[in-house]
């Protein structure tokens, strides 16, 4: 499928995810739902901070099997719980708890059975979906159908207005600015941003700065490192290595270096 930069800008690049994983995109609902179908040769996957997002996989029809994974916060070993092949789903943030009203920050990153947080009627849903001779298609639909029959909460919209105005700024704002834009006090939009899309304001700022150097390195690989911190807004190139280093385990250099070597970064 071909796409625009900003139908994907919602969702995170994830550098360490190997070539023979292999992904077929459809990009939906404004751009705030990806499905895609992967196949993966491993029993883990290493991921990184992305922008406070909720994941689901699907494995099926046969040998059916879903897995709801919540928000990474830093570089993780996600376990896959032997699904190898199926559907991965994601949705943009804030998205997830404003279709099935449940806070992001339940959902634990290392992946939880759909049994456990969805109902019956919406697991065999997704299963019906995943017999579609056109799954991707078709989850998107029963995804769609879900976000458009549910009225959000005020406190979804307050987290996707936060969420929104921190990725439309990079990441450059203050919390001070995010209570004059929203007329709602710090305490609050922390409570509401960490319950909703799982990480707190000062946190996701700190995600979107990091996801958008691996996007500008994914476009650009022979990028001046130096440059790229001054672009992001950090002081100095050490500071922006120190806060990389914290989101994917190496420093900015080091990243490049073995994407050269093993075609790392996806395109």
């Amino acid at each position: 499928m071909t796409y625009q930069m900003e139908d994907y800008n919602f969702f995170s690049i994830q550098p360490f995810w190997k070539p023979e994983l292999e992904f077929d995109w459809h990009v939906g609902g404004a751009g705030s739902i990806s499905v895609s179908s992967f196949r993966w040769g491993q029993e883990e996957m290493e991921s990184v901070a992305g922008n406070g997002q909720v994941g689901i996989i699907l494995q099926g029809p046969e040998d059916w099997k879903g897995i709801c994974y919540g928000v990474v916060e830093s570089k993780e070993t996600i376990p896959l719980h032997g699904i190898n092949q199926g559907i991965f789903i994601r949705f943009s943030p804030g998205n997830f708890s404003d279709i099935f009203h449940i806070p992001a920050k339940l959902i634990d990153p290392y992946g939880m059975p759909l049994e456990d947080i969805f109902s019956a009627d919406q697991v065999a849903l997704m299963k019906d979906a995943m017999a579609s001779p056109t799954p991707q298609r078709a989850l998107l639909e029963l995804f769609g159908g879900w976000a458009e029959g549910k009225l959000p909460s005020q406190e979804c919209q307050l987290a996707k207005q936060v969420a929104l105005l921190i990725r439309e700024k990079q990441g450059h704002v203050r919390v001070r600015e995010l209570e004059n834009e929203t007329a709602y006090s710090s305490r609050r939009l922390q409570d509401v941003l960490t319950r909703q899309v799982g990480i707190a304001p000062k946190q996701m700022c700190r995600q979107v700065r990091f996801q958008n150097a691996l996007r500008i390195m994914q476009i650009n690989p022979n990028i001046n490192l130096c440059c790229l911190a001054q672009t992001l807004g950090y002081s100095d190139q050490a500071h922006f290595s120190k806060e990389f280093k914290n989101f994917s385990g190496i420093s900015p250099a080091q990243l490049l270096k073995e994407a050269e070597r093993v075609k790392i970064m996806p395109p």
